[in-house]
């Protein structure tokens, strides 16, 4: 039996191990990284999560962060990330909004 995220209310039984992160339970074996994921692929938020921007730039940090030296966000790369999360302004949305 494959166990995939759901959310905390729809679990019937938590297997052991599982991880509970933003009103969802996880498979043991995701990483915070596939967490941050899914919760920016998912879209369905509420007070206990974060928005789909903030689990973007949670994933990219644990993506490119080293343990030499961490990922600065530049307010440059904010602004294009809010604007592909959120719409350009001056187009129609993004061309691949479809498949989110």
């Amino acid at each position: 039996m494959t166990f995939r995220p759901c959310l905390i209310k729809e679990a019937n039984l938590i297997p052991a191990g599982a991880i509970q992160r933003y009103g969802y339970v996880f498979p043991a074996q995701f990483t915070d990284w596939a967490i941050e994921l899914f919760m920016y692929r998912e879209g369905r938020f509420s007070p206990e999560t974060l928005g789909r921007e903030e689990h973007f730039k949670r994933a990219a940090k644990i993506f490119w962060n080293k343990d030499s030296e961490n990922f600065i966000w530049h307010p440059w790369a904010e602004d294009m990330i809010h604007s592909c999360l959120c719409g350009a302004t001056s187009g129609g949305g993004i061309p691949w909004e479809d498949s989110l």
